[in-house]
């Protein structure tokens, strides 16, 4: 135990850097918003090496704060972020039954800017930006981080080759 987390013995665990972090005594997660698809969270992981089999060497994730549901599409390009946010909105408002309300990324410009942002306003949904240099203001920057370890460590664990990651 170590700064709260546990921390695995296993080969796989070790190699792939995951924790656990032990569970608090109560809850202290305060819910804004009532619904799915009220804020959805938007960040870029890349440039990944190796590239997958595919090529694709990004990967733009997802992340709902309200249920926690998180998702990825896998890019070769970073240009193509913005058709990947485009894509994932339309999806959650057919797949889930409802229009995404709020998209929040980072100041990088993939996630918030030109053409997201000019779907966005077309359609009513509002476009938020973190500050420059804060991570914490958009959750899904954890996620990325739980998605690459855990990835990372299941490959290790079954010897995948690490071209595969996309898979």
């Amino acid at each position: 135990r170590r700064g709260g987390r546990v921390r695995c013995k296993c080969r796989a665990c070790s190699l792939g850097k995951i924790t656990t972090a032990s569970l608090p005594k109560t809850s202290t997660k305060v819910l804004l918003n009532t619904t799915a698809n009220s804020e959805v969270c938007t960040d870029t992981i890349g440039k990944i090496t190796p590239p997958s089999y595919k090529g694709d060497i990004y990967i733009q994730t997802f992340l709902d704060t309200t249920t926690g549901f998180g998702s990825t599409i896998n890019m070769k390009h970073k240009s193509q972020a913005a058709s990947a946010i485009i894509m994932y909105l339309g999806w959650a408002k057919t797949q889930q039954g409802s229009e995404v309300k709020r998209v929040r990324g980072d100041n990088a410009g993939e996630g918030t800017g030109g053409e997201v942002r000019e779907y966005c306003i077309s359609r009513g949904i509002e476009v938020r930006s973190t500050a420059p240099y804060t991570s914490l203001q958009n959750p899904v920057e954890r996620t990325n981080r739980t998605v690459c370890t855990t990835a990372r460590t299941m490959m290790i664990h079954a010897a995948v080759p690490a071209i595969f990651w996309c898979d």
